[in-house]
């Protein structure tokens, strides 16, 4: 849902009153969509996608894909 909503009125007191409200509403996510978006993401980690194998001849050297 996306809901475009002007704010008027001194940003401390307007983000003071913002998170009063968030706080009492206690709002909480849903588990089981986040059970299996959690499970996407232990899947992706499982490739290790970031991995740099370094060559055996360039071990000495830092390699630009190593350094990011």
């Amino acid at each position: 849902m996306k809901v475009d909503l002007a704010i008027v009125g001194d940003c401390g007191h307007v983000l003071e009153a913002m998170v009063r409200v968030w706080r009492s509403e206690a709002m909480h996510a849903e588990k089981q969509p986040l059970d299996a978006w959690r499970a996407q993401i232990d899947h992706w980690r499982a490739k290790k996608s970031l991995a740099y194998r370094t060559p055996k001849r360039h071990q000495a050297a830092i390699r630009g894909a190593a350094a990011l």
